[in-house]
């Protein structure tokens, strides 16, 4: 959905919780940052700390697509 502030996601990050998202967002204590939302797109990015130590840490990245929320007129 497209907010006042840029866009912004609803992703639900367990049974009973769901959490409003824009891009820059870290999801709480995941690892998970969300890099861009575009249309019905949502591109997460994880940083993995497994990796040893004095090395880049590598990233996964998921695409998640959804439909659109419309909103009532």
């Amino acid at each position: 959905m497209h907010a006042q502030d840029g866009p912004q996601a609803v992703i639900q990050v367990s049974p009973t919780e769901r959490i409003l998202v824009k891009p820059g967002s870290e999801l709480a204590r995941s690892g998970w940052t969300v890099k861009t939302i575009e249309g019905e797109e949502v591109l997460l990015e994880h940083l993995s700390p497994s990796s040893s130590v004095g090395k880049a840490f590598p990233t996964r990245t998921f695409i998640l697509s959804f439909p659109a929320i419309q909103s009532s007129p």
